[in-house]
Order: C-alpha cells, then structure tokens, then sequence
C-alpha cells in the first residue's frame, strides 16, 4: 500500500509542472491501487483498480481540467478589455498609455483623439501597440 501511495504523491507532484494533466490521472490510479491494497486484494486486483483509477480519471476529470487550462487567458491576450489611462494623447497614429502598471504605445480605434487623463478600454493588440477606445 505504501508504494502505490508513494507513487501517486509522487506522479501528482511531477503534474504540478506539467500543463497535460495526464501524469496526475496516473496519480490517481495508484490511488486507487493504494485503497485495493489497504483493503488487502491480491496483486492482480491492485492492478485492475489501477486501472480503472486511471481510466475514470481520464475519461471524466483530465477535460474538465484540460477545458478550464484553455478558457483561461495568458499574456496578451490577458489584456484585452483591461481598463487603461491615457498618458499622452492618443489617435489614429500614436499615443501612450498606462496599463496594468506599464507604458504602452496605443492609438485609438476610431480615429478620434481622446485626451489625457481619460479612462481607455484596451480592444485588441497588435505587436506592441494597444488599439483602444474611450470608456
């Protein structure tokens, strides 16, 4: 039992560094086989609830993980619809504002100069200038 015990603290570590979820259903199983041990089944049955430890892990909790890893939004991405100050004027050519903290260059979505000091919402990236528009 401590094995299969040790074994599933271990796979469910190693998961913390990997985005797949997969090593962490492997966990799961050796779970499993940890409790057919400790109710003292055979090695065959520690093997068959490995298995199916493993299975219903991956068939029923790795896509709800999975699904909710893709829904969130990283880096960039992060950014769009954030809620910015102007620093300098923005318009249709150039402008800097503040957001989350830093200085981005920007320019305004419909062409129209919005003033310094104006809240901004940030309505997509490109490279690494903000396209926004006033609040």
């Amino acid at each position: 039992m401590l094995y299969w015990f040790i074994a599933g603290i271990v796979f469910c570590v190693i998961e913390i560094f990997t985005p797949t979820f997969f090593l962490g259903s492997v966990g799961i199983g050796c779970f499993f086989a940890a409790l057919a041990s400790w109710l003292a089944l055979g090695l065959a049955f520690q093997l068959v609830f490995f298995a199916v430890g493993l299975t219903l892990s991956i068939v029923f909790l790795r896509p709800l993980l999975t699904r909710k890893a893709q829904e969130r939004k990283t880096n960039v991405d992060s950014l769009i619809g954030e809620q910015a100050y102007v620093e300098e004027q923005v318009n249709a050519f150039q402008g800097r504002i503040l957001l989350k903290g830093e200085s981005w260059k920007a320019r305004s979505l419909d062409g129209k100069p919005i003033e310094v000091g104006k809240t901004i919402k940030v309505i997509s990236i490109e490279g690494v200038t903000a396209i926004v528009k006033e609040c």
